[in-house]
């Protein structure tokens, strides 16, 4: 869910600004009295513009929303906070999540990569049970007990 692509980076009409204005919030969020509030604020913005996002217009007897990436992005908002997802973090406080994805890409894509590129010659199943045995050794939650029902020795 990529506000940019919805909205874009300079929107121009005040809808699509309140809500661009809005979505950048959420990296702001850390408590869950900011989660309800800023939840609150995107309920008031669709009700407040709710004509504007149900606008249609037609032509030859098609009809379709006017201002429709608006309206998806913030139907979108909507549906993943009412789920209880997009502020986890918040409300689970044992949760540790990094701010950016660093470590996948440097911790554990590259090593994949880098195997994969020098068994470049490989089958693709065999190359698939090569990063399957990677992701295995790299955990260090399984047991023996998993190896072998894993492997089915």
């Amino acid at each position: 869910m990529n506000g940019r692509q919805k909205l874009t980076k300079h929107p121009k009409t005040i809808q699509s600004k309140q809500l661009r204005k809005l979505s950048l919030r959420i990296s702001n969020i850390h408590s869950p009295s900011s989660s309800t509030r800023w939840g609150n604020d995107l309920k008031k913005f669709i009700e407040n513009n709710l004509d504007y996002l149900l606008t249609k217009s037609s032509k030859n007897e098609e009809e379709w929303y006017t201002h429709k990436r608006v309206k998806s992005y913030a139907f979108q908002l909507l549906k993943v906070y009412s789920s209880g997802n997009l502020f986890r973090c918040v409300y689970e406080n044992n949760l540790k999540l990094a701010n950016t994805n660093n470590f996948l890409e440097g911790g554990i894509n590259s090593p994949i990569r880098r195997l994969l590129s020098q068994h470049r010659g490989m089958k693709y199943e065999h190359q698939m049970q090569l990063v399957e045995l990677y992701l295995f050794k790299r955990n260090k939650l399984y047991n023996l007990v998993k190896l072998d029902e894993h492997f089915g020795t």
